[in-house]
């Protein structure tokens, strides 16, 4: 564990996670659609201070970074947003293709693994409050 903590100090600890938020019946369906529009028209642009440098829409194929629009190549079109932001973590939020629900990946960078969970939890309480 003392290497794998060195590591950390160096260069940060990640932590990975999932978050679902169901949305059931038609009227789930229908909020879903509503989630996916709006934060394409509103994207995040930051949590707690940490601004997003970058993100990408893989439906519209644009890649957002500053005032800058590029094209997003080389993946399938897909209803998936992903923010980059400038501690190096990202989010990515997708309706599921089978079930009444959104999902949001987490993939959040600190100085340590305690600090990046504890990030995480914080993300995941803003993630279910910004998808309401």
């Amino acid at each position: 564990m003392d290497v794998l903590n060195d590591i950390y100090e160096r260069s940060g600890a990640y932590y990975d996670s999932q978050l679902s938020i169901m949305l059931p019946g038609q009227d789930g369906a229908k909020r879903l659609q509503e989630i996916m529009s709006s934060t394409r028209i509103n994207p995040i642009d930051a949590i707690e201070g940490n601004r997003v440098v970058r993100w990408e829409d893989y439906k519209e194929r644009k890649i957002h970074e500053g005032e800058q629009i590029t094209e997003l190549s080389g993946f399938d079109v897909a209803d998936v947003l992903k923010y980059y932001f400038e501690d190096g973590s990202f989010i990515a939020i997708r309706p599921s293709g089978t079930e009444p629900k959104c999902k949001v990946y987490f993939s959040i960078k600190d100085e340590t693994y305690d600090k990046a969970r504890a990030k995480n939890e914080r993300y995941h309480q803003f993630m279910s409050e910004f998808l309401k």
